[in-house]
């Protein structure tokens, strides 16, 4: 001012306050009034904010991504940040249209997010779909079993599954044979290979055939059972008798020890394994579903702690605070090696598992 000097501190700033993650134009005013009551010419500071940037999309997981094939697809998601709009993850529109993983080969899903202000991106991921997995065998009727000697024997046979092909029956081939007419124990081996010549774990059926000869062994004793009991039959002949006391063998040939006794023992009893973290409804044996659980943690780059799951676990979970899942155990570092899903296959196809000292993993096929 020519006659107060220096105004700039007596200066008021009035008008639009400038929102810096609003588009639009701010004007802000700037006034002063000297000593004497006389005001300055009013100054108007035009402010245009504006959008220029587009919004960024990051993935999350690879890209490309490895899939097993019929494997359920589950999508590993993205994220969407803008600088004027902020987060935008949730408006993330995702176009999966290509997903097929029935088949080996690859496909693509895009992810798209919009600020509204006509400001867009696109992010791609590329998904590999491979088949590593072999078929799963399942035998039709019991894993060992016994026939009479000269008896016609026609095997039950076998199915096969593949998470990739599907019904992989066809391509079952049985090594070994029965001879009904010598007693032994036979095994039948059954393999299967999918389209990609994964071959399956061997799964097999032991044959027993019993030549026993005619005869009973009659006697008098304590008891008859099975168990814990002790005696055997005395005559001509040979006789077996299960239960305390002497009686004589009639006959030829193998029997039973027959009289009057008390009782019938039937053994101790049987242990009661624990579960394996894979069999989610404690019954001892690996379903289909608890075996795509664990193939899940293998294409995933880990697992760890999820409270809640139907397991107690997640993939690409970092937690690990509690104790590791049992398939992970050669050596135990939070991810699922090939070697340890195929253990779990085993205990899929052959009837389940049971718990033992001599497993490489603490659980054994069960008898």
């Amino acid at each position: 001012d020519a006659c107060d000097g220096d105004l700039t501190n007596m200066v008021q700033i009035t008008g639009d306050t400038v929102d810096p993650t609003t588009p639009g134009e701010y004007v802000i005013d700037y006034n002063v009034v000297d000593a004497e009551g006389n005001e300055a010419t009013l100054v108007e500071f035009y402010v245009t904010v504006v959008d220029t940037t587009s919004p960024v999309v990051t993935l999350i997981g690879a890209t490309p991504l490895a899939w097993e094939c019929g494997q359920p697809w589950v999508d590993p998601g993205a994220t969407a940040f803008d600088t004027c709009a902020g987060d935008l993850t949730q408006a993330i529109q995702v176009n999966e249209l290509q997903v097929n993983t029935s088949a080996i080969g690859g496909f693509s899903v895009s992810y798209f997010s919009d600020d509204g202000r006509s400001q867009a991106t696109t992010a791609s991921r590329i998904v590999q779909v491979s088949d590593t997995l072999p078929p799963a065998i399942t035998l039709n009727g019991a894993a060992a079993l016994t026939v009479p000697c000269g008896q016609p024997y026609n095997d039950a046979g076998a199915t096969a599954q593949d998470l990739c092909g599907g019904d992989r029956t066809s391509s079952i081939v049985v090594s070994g044979a029965v001879n009904v007419n010598v007693p032994d124990v036979y095994v039948l081996t059954f393999n299967a290979k999918d389209l990609q010549q994964n071959e399956s774990v061997p799964v097999t059926r032991t044959v027993t055939v019993s030549c026993e000869g005619e005869g009973e062994g009659e006697g008098e004793g304590e008891g008859e059972g099975e168990g814990e009991g002790e005696g055997e039959g005395e005559g001509e002949g040979e006789g077996e008798g299960e239960g305390e006391g002497e009686g004589e063998g009639e006959g030829e040939g193998e029997g039973e020890g027959e009289g009057e006794g008390e009782g019938e023992g039937e053994g101790e009893g049987e242990d009661q394994s624990p579960i394996h973290t894979g069999d989610q409804n404690g019954n001892g044996l690996i379903s289909l579903s608890e075996l795509l659980r664990l193939i899940q943690f293998y294409n995933s780059s880990n697992y760890g702690c999820e409270p809640g799951t139907e397991d107690g676990y997640a993939p690409n979970d970092p937690d690990q605070n509690c104790a590791p899942h049992a398939s992970d155990y050669n050596t135990q570092n939070w991810d699922i090696a090939l070697t340890e899903l195929l253990r779990l296959i085993q205990f899929y196809n052959l009837g389940g598992y049971v718990q033992c000292l001599e497993g490489e993993d603490g659980y054994c096929l069960p008898d």
